[in-house]
Formats: C-alpha cells, structure tokens, sequence
C-alpha cells in the first residue's frame, strides 16, 4: 500500500475509526521513541528517560504520544508550522 492510497482510505473512515487509528499510529511512533530515548541528550530525551525509570516504559510511551497529541492539535488549530523547542 502506498503512502496516497493510505491517506485516501483513511479519510474514508467513520470519526471513531480515524481516531482510533491514529491513536494507534500516535502509540507506536512514541514507543519507539522512548525505546531509543536514553541515547538522546536533548530536553525531551532527559525527561523520557526519568519518566521511564519512574513510570515504566508504557506510561512513559502514552505520555509521549499525549504530548505529540496536544503539539499537533495546537498546530492544527492554529494554522501554524512546527518549531522546535529552544
């Protein structure tokens, strides 16, 4: 399946079924971030990596993919461009 074709029978979907999709899409994007998130030095990767100790590697993924939630609601909201954090 090509990436169009994807997009193209997502779009097809009902609003329950696109939600819960790209919850599942949002959950396993950020498992793989906090996989690999003790290699990383930046801001986010120091809090993945406490929250992964504290938490558990799950919670820490859940979180995760909340934050990215939120970043791209706000951006869809409000018409604007991704910037990365300072």
């Amino acid at each position: 399946m090509n990436p169009s074709s994807f997009f193209f029978n997502v779009t097809k979907l009902c609003d329950n079924e696109a939600a819960e999709l790209m919850g599942t899409l949002l959950i396993h994007g950020a498992r793989a971030v906090v996989q690999r998130a003790e290699r990383r030095t930046d801001t986010q990767g120091r809090w993945l990596c406490a929250l992964k100790h504290r938490k558990g590697t799950h919670v820490a993924a859940v979180a995760l993919a909340n934050n990215n939630a939120r970043v791209i609601w706000a951006l869809l909201a409000h018409d604007e461009e991704y910037r990365q954090p300072a």
